[in-house]
């Protein structure tokens, strides 16, 4: 299981801006209360951070963005198992806030993107998105969305899809989209329907998705799809954690990656679920297909395998007995 960690750029990064609006990380009383309030407000309202105000500037700098640039990173590392980024030619980043999806993109030493947009309604973001430790790529901020796409075009759409009242139709002329959505019962409804948007019109829904049948999870009044990291807090962040009543030790989002272009070929099952440890056996929601199922390990068989949510899993035979697909530890692989 791989532990994720914040850059250290990142820290210096922050610092950097939040000194610029009066804050600082060694104030993390200051902050915390700052994060309190924006929390209230944003559950309460539903709206997007008012980039005006500077106690949500240092919110969002403090808390938000190094949270959501993690899951961006954990979505980037799914993407390159499948060669997602292979071939992208620019990026347009919309909402793109202080440019989280396009600050992960351009330090990872594995992708090499030429040229990025960032859009957003706020001016004031501009200078935080172009603001980057890297700067191997020529990167642009416009208020609006530029009017034509790229060839070789990738669409990032974080944290967006809940301000729109239907998914615009400009978004099926990229060749691939990178979508993160927050992990609750409320935003997934959207997240399928963009999903079955997609398919309708030919992309390969890349991941989470192993399949491009009709997702099993869709009508269940209790589950939905969405992945979950674990990471390592750097002292700054325990400092502001330590007065928050929600603790982050582990992160959870929901996403999709979708291609214009097919890109995955090998079958597999995804854990969708935490494992249900029950009387005589360990329980695993998974998802292959449009059935709800789940792996099941008896209790007289040994010590349960360790499986966690988000792993990609193979089975060479079971055992179908209802929803339920019993197997032997031989016939399990993880890839």
């Amino acid at each position: 299981m791989k532990t994720y960690e914040l850059p250290h750029w990142m820290a210096p990064w922050i610092d950097k801006h939040l000194k610029a609006i009066g804050y600082g990380l060694s104030k993390p009383q200051k902050l915390a209360k700052a994060i309190l309030n924006a929390s209230t407000d944003y559950q309460e309202s539903l709206s997007t951070t008012p980039w005006k105000d500077p106690a949500a500037q240092a919110a969002y700098l403090s808390y938000f963005f190094p949270l959501n640039y993690l899951r961006t990173l954990k979505v980037i590392d799914e993407g390159k198992r499948w060669g997602f980024f292979e071939g992208v030619d620019s990026v347009l980043d919309f909402g793109c806030g202080p440019g989280t999806t396009s600050k992960a993109l351009l330090n990872d030493d594995e992708i090499t993107v030429p040229q990025f947009h960032g859009t957003d309604i706020f001016p004031e973001l501009g200078g935080l998105y172009l603001d980057s430790p890297r700067t191997n790529s020529e990167m642009r901020f416009h208020l609006q969305r530029p009017a034509k796409v790229d060839a070789n075009s990738l669409l990032s759409a974080s944290y967006v899809l809940n301000e729109l009242k239907g998914t615009p139709p400009w978004f099926f002329d990229f060749d691939k989209l990178l979508v993160i959505e927050p992990s609750t019962k409320q935003a997934f409804p959207k997240l399928i329907e963009l999903r079955s948007e997609l398919l309708a019109k030919g992309f390969d829904v890349v991941a989470p998705c192993p399949h491009s049948h009709t997702c099993p999870l869709s009508e269940s009044k209790r589950d939905w799809c969405h992945d979950r990291l674990h990471w390592e807090q750097p002292a700054w962040f325990q400092k502001i954690q330590a007065l928050l009543p929600i603790k982050n030790n582990t992160l959870s989002f929901s996403y999709l990656l979708a291609s214009r272009t097919p890109l995955t070929t090998e079958p597999y099952a995804r854990v969708v679920g935490d494992a249900l440890v029950e009387k005589g056996k360990t329980r695993w929601l998974i998802c292959q297909g449009p059935e709800r199922e789940f792996l099941s390990f008896l209790k007289r068989q040994g010590k349960a395998p360790l499986l966690r949510r988000g792993d990609r899993l193979q089975l060479s035979l079971f055992e179908k007995r209802g929803q339920e697909l019993r197997f032997e530890l031989k016939d399990l692989k993880k890839i």
